[in-house]
């Protein structure tokens, strides 16, 4: 039972871990093509 729990708790963490890696990711992009959008109309 309690070896259960702790096995969950562990898909939890690496599940949530992996969430916010891509949200971390998505959240650079977002970032990067409002710079480079910034930039090129700036230039125009």
């Amino acid at each position: 039972m309690l070896q259960n729990k702790k096995d969950s708790l562990k898909k939890l963490c690496i599940s949530s871990n992996d969430s916010i890696k891509t949200f971390s990711e998505n959240a650079k992009k977002r970032y990067f093509m409002l710079i480079i959008l910034r930039l090129s109309s700036e230039n125009s």
